[in-house]
């Protein structure tokens, strides 16, 4: 969480399961930065589950109330955090991605920001490729093409997919969009990190 601290309050999970042999618990979150958080992620209701299988990173964090309940989103990423908040979840197989447009992605026109679209598509490519990494990776190749814009208020979601998986490389692609208005097709190219003993 950068150089933010976190102070936990254990209770019961929402969903009244506790003690269900799975070990969840609903915690309140609040930081306590060093920098400037935007208010969403100042105080956020997290449903924290024991570790499970080898593709969960430890940043995780489900939203276990608003808009986003139930939707995953990973605090590591400094930038993406504070840029965001942006979401995922996986639903019949497939990963959905989304975030609420707010003032600060706009730019001086009162769109969304180019540059935005891009972190949330970088952001896209990790959650579409995640257990194909299955552990640290980083953006080798970017593209993109702008194909509409979107204003304050409006929900963006993104839909995608892996199109080859290989020993170093992961290629992915994706479609952003504001109910069925397309914004940005976009791929990129992820290097898995090896991790030195």
């Amino acid at each position: 969480m950068g150089a933010g601290k976190g102070v936990f309050k254990a209770g019961t999970p929402p969903s009244g399961k506790a003690g269900d042999g799975t070990g969840a618990q609903d915690l309140r979150f609040r930081v306590q930065p060093d920098y400037e958080v935007p208010a969403s992620f100042q105080e956020t209701a997290l449903n924290l589950v024991p570790p499970t299988p080898p593709h969960r990173r430890s940043d995780v964090h489900i939203a276990t109330g608003g808009e986003f309940a139930g939707w995953t989103t990973w605090t590591r990423d400094t930038f993406e955090s504070q840029n965001g908040p942006f979401w995922h979840i996986e639903e019949h197989g497939r990963t959905r991605c989304a975030f609420r447009v707010e003032k600060k992605h706009l730019n001086g026109l009162g769109h969304v920001h180019g540059g935005c679209f891009m972190t949330f598509a970088d952001y896209c490519l990790f959650a579409f490729a995640r257990r194909e990494l299955n552990g640290p990776g980083l953006t080798v190749a970017f593209n993109s093409e702008f194909l509409g814009g979107a204003q304050e208020g409006e929900r963006i979601e993104a839909t995608g997919e892996v199109t080859r998986a290989g020993g170093s490389l992961i290629f992915v692609r994706g479609m952003m969009h504001s109910a069925e208005r397309p914004l940005l097709n976009f791929s990129g190219t992820i290097k898995r990190i090896k991790q030195r003993v």
